[in-house]
């Protein structure tokens, strides 16, 4: 790999590849593709978590108002685990979560399962397995 762009690729590609051992019913059997796609997953749900923690913009004044804004939320969340489940072939819980801290990453696995499966993902200070971190910058 002579180029920044072709280690990027190169860690992408590994990283689906993990995806792959740890989800082997997925949908995209491509690796750079799933890898993207959880990705894609990991930045909706992580404003999800960001906006709630936020809560709602100032504007909001009714009870209505804020009710709405907060089942946009919840909506967003299930959309997910709709959308995990349909990527990865299994449902979002145990040992799969959305972590509800805003300030890291959001979608994670347990330490055991990657163990069971002989996988190690990038980890967060918890010891959870990223599924999908920023491979953009070498490490």
């Amino acid at each position: 790999m002579s180029n920044k762009t072709d280690r990027m690729y190169a860690r992408i590609r590994e990283h689906g590849e993990k995806l792959l051992k740890l989800f082997p019913n997925a949908s995209i059997k491509e690796p750079v593709l799933l890898s993207k796609r959880a990705f894609a997953m990991e930045r909706l749900v992580h404003q999800a978590e960001c906006d709630d923690c936020n809560g709602p913009p100032q504007g909001f004044r009714s009870e209505e108002e804020q009710a709405l804004w907060q089942e946009k939320i919840e909506w967003r969340e299930e959309r997910t685990r709709i959308n995990f489940k349909r990527l990865f072939g299994v449902p979002l819980e145990y040992p799969f979560f959305i972590n509800g801290d805003p300030r890291g990453y959001t979608l994670k696995v347990k330490d055991d399962y990657m163990r069971e499966h002989s996988v190690d993902l990038p980890r967060d200070w918890g010891g959870y397995g990223i599924i999908a971190p920023d491979l953009t910058e070498d490490e």
